[in-house]
Parts: structure tokens; sequence; C-alpha cells
């Protein structure tokens, strides 16, 4: 049997024979959202934000190369992440999707819409950064964001790990982006605060 083709995922309607190496599920059906888990994690992370937002959409969750159940061959880096999540929804015929990423996924999602505007309608960035500085951070500059042509909501936590003040200037940077602060929350909003996060999701994508 070749690479890729296995089945990826046992979820409902989940296409075989694809040469992606991600394993992703598929579930539900309707308008497509992306899912993009954190670093260190897997689809499980968000399995309940998916769970209140999968009504009337098809959700595709992939696991990013090296976390979950993808293999880890090759380099473990934002934009290598985002050209694999970009050949998965290439293979899936995707296009203009409703992204959601959180942390590290936020970064994915935001090179995968700078990259590749046409895979991506709408991106919801949750607790994701730019570069920090000229040395730390991923690809991506405050000024990049200024490629960006898709609506974006930066979503983030009051006591977030990336500084309200940085969240502020991505906003600024980005035309047309919208912001949303969780009161009393941090970094794992996803998690804790999962109907508010819900909720807010849920007014920007049907707003």
């Amino acid at each position: 049997m070749e690479p890729g083709s296995v089945p990826h995922a046992t979820a409902h309607n989940t296409p075989v024979g694809l040469r992606s190496p991600l394993h992703f599920e598929i579930r539900g059906s309707g308008p497509d959202l992306v899912m993009l888990h954190g670093g260190a994690g897997g689809i499980a992370d968000l399995a309940e934000l998916r769970e209140r937002l999968g009504t009337g959409r098809r959700v595709i969750s992939p696991d990013q190369r090296g976390h979950g159940r993808s293999s880890g061959e090759g380099e473990i880096s934002y934009a290598a992440q985002a050209v694999d999540t970009a050949a998965l929804l290439d293979e899936l015929n995707v296009r203009n999707a409703d992204v959601l990423g959180w942390s590290d996924g936020g970064i994915v999602g935001l090179l995968l819409t700078r990259d590749r505007p046409d895979l991506v309608g709408r991106l919801i960035a949750i607790s994701a950064n730019a570069a920090l500085s000229s040395r730390h951070g991923p690809d991506l500059r405050l000024e990049d964001l200024g490629r960006i042509s898709a609506s974006v909501l930066y979503l983030a936590a009051d006591a977030d790990i990336v500084p309200l003040e940085h969240t502020v200037a991505m906003v600024r940077a980005t035309p047309g982006a919208h912001l949303a602060i969780v009161p009393d929350a941090d970094h794992h909003l996803v998690l804790k605060r999962v109907d508010e996060v819900a909720a807010i999701v849920e007014r920007f994508l049907t707003g």
C-alpha cells in the first residue's frame, strides 16, 4: 500500500486515499470550518469547541506534523505546518473556508491566510502572535499582516501569554480586523472558557 493510501481517521465522511501524511478528522456537513490545534497538542484539544461549533458545518481537524497521530518527519516549524495544511486542503478541494486556530494553530492560520488567500475566507486567530522581535517568533511580522485580505477575528484572554499590546498591534496591522478579549481568562481559554469562546466565534461567523 502506497504512502497516504490508508484512511486518516475514522470520523464519519472522512475521505481515504489522500497523499497528505497528516492524520485528520472530518465531521458533519455544510460550510467548511478548519480547526488548528496548539503546540504540543492535537485534535482532542479542541474537541469541546468543535462540538459547540460543528452544527451545520463540515469541520476539518488535522493533527499537525509531529503532533497527535501525525508523523514527525521533517522540519516542525510554523511555515512547514502551514504548507502541510494548505496541501491537505487542496487535496480536499477546500476553498474559502473558515479557519480557527489556537495559539500555535493561530499562527499557522495567519501564515495560511497570508500565503494562500484562496483557501481562507475568514480566520479566527486565538491567542496568536506575530514575531515579537527580529530574532524570536514565527516568520510573520506585523507588516506582513497588511497583506491579509480575509476577515480576521483576533480573540485573546486578558491574562494571555501574548501581551495585550501586541494583540492590539496585530489588529491595527490587519485590514478590517476585529478584536475580542475574554476577561478573567488565560491562554487556555479554549479549554476553560469554551462556552464564551464558542459564542464569540459564532457571532463572528454568523454576523
